[in-house]
């Protein structure tokens, strides 16, 4: 005596699985890499709102950094002097070039945890300061 099985299970779990599998694929398709210049927002962004305040020295402004996007810095936490660079090419239209002349002071904020990770600029802060020459460059 010969058992006859329903196949109904087994093309059940087959369309079960396949539906499964198209759903998986495109939730991980759907899923938004994010682009370097969103990355970078983000990191601006978690260290304007966790960081803690330190007074900073201009070394250089965008407008002579070979691309024109980089404001170089330095400032000391806990000690330790720390020289940096960020990259303002998407803040332009919040700087004014005056606040970024070599020798000027600004505010910096950096993580607690990762002293390193620092900013002068964000969305929604600027550490930059109106140059206290009156227009007129520091010789050294």
């Amino acid at each position: 005596m010969s058992e006859h099985r329903s196949p109904g299970w087994q093309w059940a779990a087959g369309v079960f699985t396949l539906a499964l599998i198209a759903a998986v694929s495109l939730w991980l398709r759907s899923r938004r890499k994010k682009s370097p210049q969103e990355k970078e927002r983000l990191r601006r962004i978690a260290v304007h709102s966790r960081g803690r305040l330190a007074d900073a020295e201009l070394l250089d402004g965008p407008e002579s950094s070979p691309a024109g996007n980089l404001l170089y810095y330095s400032y000391r936490a806990s000690g330790v002097k720390y020289t940096a660079a960020q990259d303002v090419s998407s803040l332009n239209q919040l700087i004014r070039p005056e606040h970024c002349r070599p020798g000027n002071t600004a505010s910096v904020k950096y993580d607690p945890r990762v002293p390193s990770n620092s900013i002068v600029i964000c969305e929604h802060w600027s550490g930059l300061r109106p140059s206290r020459q009156g227009g007129i460059e520091r010789v050294r």
